[in-house]
């Protein structure tokens, strides 16, 4: 579900399918493929935004450090559990 706010002041919930019908130009764009640095990037920007360390991350995580370092570097795509993680952390549902 992505979330339109339209410049008539009127804003509307979209599926997948909605989106693909109505905004096919939109719906294209948003299912590009993210680069694994970039995504990287991202992720780094918000666990350094909540000051947290990566050992820190990792241990949340199970994981080694220098996986989260491979991730954050975009040597390695995060799985959906990180992103979904990193998402929670940057809503500080954590």
């Amino acid at each position: 579900m992505i979330h339109l706010d339209y410049a008539d002041g009127t804003s509307a919930w979209l599926n997948d399918e909605q989106l693909k019908e109505k905004h096919p130009e939109l719906y294209a764009k948003l299912r590009q493929p993210v680069p694994y640095e970039e995504y990287g990037q991202r992720l780094r920007k918000i666990r350094q935004n909540k000051d947290y360390c990566v050992r820190e991350i990792a241990k949340m995580l199970n994981m080694k450090g220098s996986e989260i370092c491979d991730i954050e570097l975009g040597r390695v795509m995060p799985s959906q559990e990180i992103v979904d993680f990193y998402g929670r952390l940057q809503q500080r549902v954590i």
